[in-house]
């Protein structure tokens, strides 16, 4: 048994340089400032928590401001989308129904969205949601309500300019899905929105 010992205090002493004994005959007080540490209201047992789980398997941290999206709906904002990002469109004649534009499963990132009314023959009010993930980032109420409103439309990731060429694309990304939706709810009328998009499939 004294054998062993001797071992291991003979262990410790080789690994006890004279480097690493002068590193310990500084006061403590020379070491960083408690004044600089995490309090305990900013550093939480649920953000710690966080730390036990993949960041794969994290929820999807939604994006709290889309380019464009503060911004008034424009007329012919979205003229020269064609130019950069692909173009769908999506007609229908029947009302409160959440009608898709554009989805996509899988992961990725999305550079440029953009959705406008292509068409509203009978002046509909008309609704408009973007889901990230299951969850809605960007959502208008009424964004469109007369046949004047058509080519009127959103930048919800991106960027144009006042004549409406891209200048700027976003790197939003996406875990499992994403979709494009809109409704009239104001009873049976022929609709059609138009949806722009640019994005990248994992």
């Amino acid at each position: 048994m004294s054998l062993i010992l001797s071992g291991k205090l003979q262990a410790l002493l080789d690994r006890l340089t004279q480097a690493r004994a002068e590193r310990l005959d500084v006061d403590v007080s020379s070491r960083a400032p408690q004044s600089s540490a995490l309090s305990t209201g900013t550093w939480t047992g649920a953000k710690a928590a966080f730390l036990d789980a993949k960041i794969s398997e994290m929820a999807t941290v939604v994006p709290t401001v889309l380019g464009g999206v503060n911004d008034p709906a424009r007329n012919g904002l979205l003229v020269h989308a064609v130019d950069f990002a692909d173009t769908v469109s999506d007609s229908s004649t029947t009302a409160s129904v959440w009608h898709v534009i554009k989805s996509i499963t899988g992961s990725g990132v999305l550079d440029f969205v953009g959705i406008e009314q292509s068409a509203n023959a009978t002046d509909k009010n008309i609704d408009a949601r973007f889901l990230i993930d299951g969850s809605v980032v960007w959502s208008i109420t009424a964004g469109w309500q007369l046949a004047a409103d058509d080519d009127e439309g959103f930048a919800l990731i991106g960027g144009v300019t006042a004549t409406g060429e891209g200048v700027a694309f976003g790197r939003v990304p996406y875990k499992t899905s994403w979709s494009l939706e809109w409704q009239n709810t104001e009873g049976a009328g022929s609709v059609t929105m138009g949806g722009f998009f640019r994005y990248n499939e994992d």
